[in-house]
């Protein structure tokens, strides 16, 4: 199956797409929506990892896809990090932030699942921190 979704951690923050081969948006949405499903269940933050260093390429009108999940985010949905060293991919998304701004706002594109949990972790702590700071009142 080319595209799959899973959880990774316990606590239900992670979700974890990996898609590979030559993917059409069709295999992807019945996927995608099974899992917004399952995050708007659980009510907090959840961030998305997608995996598409086994991806051969995008399906076409990917950018008006993106634009259409990122105008739709559901409320609890954190980042979404795309993992590819597809060049072409990454061009693609550039393109995408440059034409719609809110797409980067919300998607990001890295190298490694390793970089991926990192910048997801950075975005959890700047938050926490941000939270956590006293509001003062005049």
């Amino acid at each position: 199956m080319p595209v799959r979704f899973k959880w990774l951690d316990d606590e239900l923050t992670y979700q974890l797409y990996e898609l590979e081969g030559a993917w059409t948006w069709d295999e992807f949405y019945p996927v995608y929506h099974e899992a917004v499903a399952e995050e708007l269940r659980v009510g907090h933050r959840v961030d998305t990892i997608v995996d598409l260093t086994r991806s051969i390429r995008l399906p076409p009108n990917a950018i008006s896809h993106l634009k259409g999940m990122s105008d739709n985010a559901v409320p609890n949905d954190g980042l979404n990090v795309l993992v590819t060293s597809n060049r072409t991919i990454q061009v693609l998304y550039n393109v995408a932030v440059r034409v719609y701004p809110r797409i980067g706002r919300l998607f990001i594109v890295t190298g490694t699942l390793d970089e991926a949990r990192r910048i997801v972790e950075a975005d959890r702590q700047r938050r926490a921190s941000s939270a956590a700071k006293p509001t003062t009142s005049t």
